[in-house]
């Protein structure tokens, strides 16, 4: 069960020290699930979820060594987020239905663990897993034509990459001797 989608929204971020920082986001984010056809054709479905997420986290620079040389474009980061969600269409069969809408839980509540690739000291790319704690299905939801394990008992999982600019960041990173 997958569905592709986007994440647009800003980023704040204030250091904490030489190599932490503390990074509040604000993000407007797609998720959901997709059941392609089967071969007649039949049982397709698609729930598409939409929130605006605030994710906050710590960003922890990595500085280590290969060889003789020193890396320094590479950080990991790690928290929580809630969101609030603004939209859902759910599609059965091509066709959108209404259902009851006391069955979705409204605000999504998730950890996350991810890395970055810094390209420059404004421009990175991140990978990121979440989690919701709270399910966006709640677990007596269950239509006919959905198998009991799908949405992983409701939850959104998120496999997320992300080109990121940081506005108004320094010129140069800052680098930290080899010992």
């Amino acid at each position: 069960m997958n569905k592709l989608g986007y994440v647009l929204g800003g980023i704040v971020n204030s250091k904490l020290n030489k190599k932490n920082e503390l990074q509040l986001e604000m993000n407007y984010i797609k998720k959901g699930t997709l059941q392609k056809p089967d071969s007649m054709n039949m049982n397709s479905y698609r729930l598409s979820l939409d929130y605006i997420e605030v994710p906050i986290m710590l960003r922890h620079h990595m500085h280590f060594n290969i060889g003789k040389k020193i890396m320094d474009k590479f950080d990991w980061e790690a928290g929580a987020s809630v969101g609030i969600m603004v939209r859902h269409i759910w599609v059965v069969d091509g066709y959108q239905e209404n259902f009851d809408q006391s069955k979705i839980n409204k605000i999504d509540a998730s950890i996350f663990v991810g890395f970055d690739y810094n390209f420059s000291s404004t421009f990175y790319i991140s990978f990121r897993y979440s989690n919701s704690v709270i399910p966006a299905v709640k677990h007596d939801f269950i239509p006919g034509y959905l198998i009991p394990y799908d949405f992983n008992t409701g939850n959104n999982m998120v496999f997320q990459m992300s080109l990121k600019f940081v506005f108004g960041g320094t010129a140069e990173k800052e680098s930290t001797p080899a010992n």
